[in-house]
């Protein structure tokens, strides 16, 4: 059986709708401009909070600037004309006055029985009454919708907008009755939530009803046909919920339930007032972990403007630049929506029109290429979802011991140019998903379970490399903490149960000055230390590197010493577990690497990977840390692998408003055997090939480009 459409490289359009834009909607228009975009798909509201078509449901909350309209026929008769499939965007994140007044029962509650509003989350011009995952209005409301949709329209799916508004603990009557009947006891009170026990239970239970509400929909939508495609909003791996919302949605639990994969992400991302808080390699970044969540599914990048705060006017256009290239390099497909209104011409703001053209353009001509791919790594950074989600806060750097780990693990990454992925962390991993892989990082993984740590020694002793920091293993799946590391004897440390400050004033002291994890370093008897370090003590045949040095004042100078530095703890250790390297920080490096960057926490990081991948890197290039280099695997059929550079070089402050071009850059990337072909698929000045021939049989291909712009990519059939 052939593909379905979703199946296939995703080139889409959102044309983000205002109640007026129904007012001489130009279907023929909007299609002109998916066409001139290369787009092969378009997003158009239906309804939810405002109706774009007379659905024939009681209580529909119509756009008062409807007369005889009929947008979605015209519009899916114009696409479809010129093969173009349409999916049509509902929001069922809540009602206005009216409606919940019709129906009060219909909607979510707080304790007391107010109705809970969208108005405490959100600044709205109308009050937004929100339900919840059990509640009528999202679920047999949103069916019928859907349905008559589908019997008026030959549309070709379904978006659910914001899946992840409901918030906190919802009291209404379904709610009681659902805890009662699954839980076997009463909802948890506001005071009795604040629990941690009570808390991980009820999120536990408030994400199976994301769950069933999420398959609720999509089975609603496969009514009319395994080719009609479902897919809601979910934001990415590094956003996770307040903590105090009980959010429970994330990009793991879609694997299954949607038909493609997509997030947004923004340039500037998702703050009022818009704010810089991505680094520019996050596109691919993301991109590459909903590719490892399922790899048969398309991943999307869905891009606007800045976060949806100034959704009016254009972000940076270097910046965008950078962004969309990133996420092409990594093998993903987009979804525009950069703009309000029907089309570019009948908007305020038309600057950013055709800024993401020269990316679709790039992928429709490669589609034969590009359809299917993977990323391609020597190196994997292991996503613990229990930490993320008991540990997480991506919102408050303070609290956070998960998001800004990953980050500053995947700067060092990226700057040294290692090739890398996200294992998508599970209870029940095995130990093929690892083998792939030469090193594996476990950045603060406080949360393993029994199985995991199993297999993880298992990975190990068969000679794989982890480098590992902080608590990781210190927990179990549930967040309850263990007397010591699940991996004591594999990281070569037990824990006191001591954790100390050191984010001020605090050192380490070099005891093993031939260590490979201290190449480079000279000179010095002292490295930095920071954020909190466990205390540890090192088992018989675990080398210590450095080890923990107490708190030394910095004022009054005078005074800016202490008796005695040597202690018998280490921070930075190395250790052999049967055939096996481990490297292991007792403070959580990654969160250093992002929020401080010290050379010495860059260059221990530096050398722990050379160490662990023994500098035998698949990627050896002059080309500055600036320049990202990516490569993945084009499929089966294709066999090939494409190779791409996205240039970064530019003003010392983000955003940034103006690329240098890097010149004569080299990059050697070896390969199993000699390539059956070499193809430019995309550079702005002239790229000499060489290859040579390895002692071990593999061959290395040298690529030499005259001047890197903005981006470049090379593709080999193997």
């Amino acid at each position: 059986m052939g593909k379905y459409w979703y199946q296939k490289q995703l080139r889409m359009v959102q044309t983000v709708l205002r109640e007026t834009d129904i007012v001489n909607y130009n279907a023929k228009a909007v299609v002109e401009y998916l066409e001139k975009s290369n787009a092969n798909c378009i997003i158009i509201n239906a309804g939810g909070i405002v109706d774009f078509f007379h659905s024939g449901l009681d209580g529909a909350n119509l756009n008062s600037f409807m007369t005889n309209e009929d947008i979605l026929g015209d519009l899916v008769r114009e696409a479809h004309a010129k093969e173009i499939k349409v999916i049509c965007r509902i929001d069922f994140r809540g009602a206005e006055k009216d409606f919940f007044r019709a129906h009060p029962d219909w909607f979510s509650c707080e304790e007391d029985g107010s109705p809970k509003m969208m108005s405490s989350l959100i600044k709205s011009e109308v009050d937004i009454y929100l339900p919840c995952y059990n509640s009528r209005y999202m679920n047999e409301q949103a069916m019928e919708f859907t349905r008559s949709i589908f019997r008026q329209y030959d549309i070709d799916g379904i978006w659910e907008n914001a899946l992840g508004m409901p918030q906190g603990v919802c009291y209404c009557s379904r709610c009681r009755e659902k805890y009662r009947k699954d839980m076997n006891k009463e909802l948890p009170t506001a005071q009795q939530i604040k629990n941690p026990l009570v808390y991980e239970e009820y999120r536990k239970w408030k994400y199976q009803c994301a769950l069933q509400h999420i398959d609720r929909i999509k089975n609603t939508v496969k009514e009319f046909g395994d080719d009609k495609a479902y897919a809601a909003e979910i934001f990415g791996f590094l956003r996770t919920a307040e903590r105090e919302a009980i959010n429970v949605l994330d990009l793991d639990m879609a694997r299954d339930s949607f038909d493609y994969l997509v997030t947004p992400a923004m340039v500037s991302q998702e703050a009022a007032p818009a704010s810089y808080a991505s680094g520019l390699v996050y596109p691919g970044s993301i991109v590459k972990h909903m590719k490892m969540i399922s790899k048969n599914k398309q991943s999307v990048l869905l891009f606007g403007n800045n976060g949806g705060t100034l959704r009016y006017v254009k972000d940076p256009v270097v910046e965008n630049k950078i962004w969309l290239w990133e996420a092409v390099s990594a093998g993903g497909g987009f979804w525009n929506c950069l703009f309000n209104g029907q089309h570019p011409a009948a908007t305020h703001d038309n600057r950013a029109a055709y800024i993401s053209k020269p990316m679709y353009d790039f992928l429709h001509e490669n589609e034969n290429i590009l359809e299917y791919n993977l990323p391609i790594a020597e190196a994997a950074i292991y996503v613990s979802k229990p930490t993320r989600d008991i540990f997480g806060n991506s919102l408050n750097f303070s609290k956070d011991q998960f998001c800004f780990n990953m980050k500053g693990i995947e700067k060092v990454l990226v700057e040294k140019h290692i090739q890398f992925v996200h294992i998508p962390g599970h209870i029940n991993i095995s130990l093929e998903e690892l083998k792939p892989y030469r090193v594996i990082i476990l950045p603060n993984v406080k949360c393993m379970s029994a199985n995991e740590i199993e297999i993880f020694k298992e990975y190990v002793k068969e000679g794989g490399r982890i480098i590992a920091s902080f608590e990781t293993s210190l927990y179990d799946e549930n967040g309850n903490k263990r007397n010591d590391f699940g991996l004591s004897e594999v990281l070569g440390v037990t824990s006191t149960g001591t954790v100390e400050d050191t984010t001020v004033d605090c050192y380490q002291l070099i005891k093993d000055t031939e260590s490979a994890l201290l190449k480079g370093i000279k000179d010095t008897q002292l490295l930095a230390n920071a954020e909190h370090t466990l205390l540890v003590n090192a088992l018989p045949g675990a080398k210590a590197v450095t080890t923990y040095i107490p708190v030394i004042r910095n004022q009054p100078p005078e005074k800016a010493w202490i008796r005695r530095m040597d202690t018998v703890y280490p921070v930075s250790l190395t250790n052999t577990f049967g055939k096996g390297t481990v490297v292991y920080f007792a403070f959580p490096i990654g969160r250093a690497l992002y929020n401080y960057a010290h050379d010495d926490f860059v260059q221990l990081f530096e050398n722990a990977l050379d160490m662990t991948l023994e500098e035998d890197f698949m990627i050896k290039t002059n080309a500055p840390a600036s320049v990202h280099i990516q490569v993945i695997s084009t499929g089966e059929e294709q066999n090939g692998v494409m190779m791409s550079l996205v240039n970064h070089t530019g003003t010392m402050y983000r955003p940034v408003h103006q690329l240098v071009s890097v010149h004569q850059i080299e990059v050697d990337i070896k390969v199993p055997h000699s390539p059956k072909e070499l193809r430019i698929l995309k550079a702005e000045s002239p790229v000499v090939f060489k290859e040579t021939r390895n002692d071990d049989g593999t061959v290395t291909i040298k690529f030499v480009l005259d001047r890197l712009d903005v981006f470049a990519a090379v593709w080999m059939k193997m």
